[in-house]
């Protein structure tokens, strides 16, 4: 299948506010597209039309086909998954409630029966504030009522290490995340 090429005009020395206009509408149509490409990794997925092409899954397809990054390509597949199964939070991206980010946060924490209650709260958060609101909460938790969390610190580990040592640490890490819950 061949693709007709897609282009935006691109002229320097327009108005602040057609530049703003414009940065608003391309950063919509960049959501769109990433929207557009969830939903069809999953349908692909779904139908087994990645058979088809030799492939052994749509990530796969992805990834050689279009050149993908392959945690890109996972993510997507996760995301175009998640909205078939919250068509509510789909609905907000598309009338523009909510942007692509805190679709994505709302994916992973949402489900049909708290639904409602998280796009209620992503339309009066920006972004850090969602994710902050979402940080150490489960798949179905309801919103916490007036608490965003805390910001979680984090800390970069860099060693080079042992094939040994390195399992080592991730049988540590493995443990201490089944103790803690996170």
């Amino acid at each position: 299948m061949r693709t007709r090429p897609v282009a935006v005009k691109l002229m320097s020395g327009l108005p602040d506010e057609d530049v703003q206009q414009w940065m608003t509408r391309t950063t919509r149509m960049e959501h769109a597209g990433k929207r557009g490409f969830a939903f069809y990794i999953h349908d692909m997925q779904e139908r087994g039309i990645h058979l088809k092409t030799g492939h052994q899954s749509a990530v796969h397809y992805a990834v050689d086909r279009l050149r993908y990054p392959r945690r890109t390509a996972r993510d997507r597949l996760a995301t175009g998954r998640l909205l078939a199964e919250l068509p509510g939070c789909d609905a907000a991206f598309c009338e523009g409630r909510i942007d692509w980010s805190q679709l994505r946060l709302l994916a992973k924490i949402a489900t049909p029966e708290t639904e409602a209650e998280w796009i209620a709260k992503a339309e009066t958060l920006t972004f850090e504030e969602l994710r902050r609101a979402v940080a150490r909460l489960s798949k179905g938790d309801r919103p916490r009522e007036d608490k965003l969390g805390l910001p979680m610190p984090r800390f970069i580990f860099k060693a080079p290490v042992d094939a040994v040592m390195h399992a080592a640490l991730e049988k540590r890490k493995e443990e201490l995340s089944q103790e803690t819950g996170e």
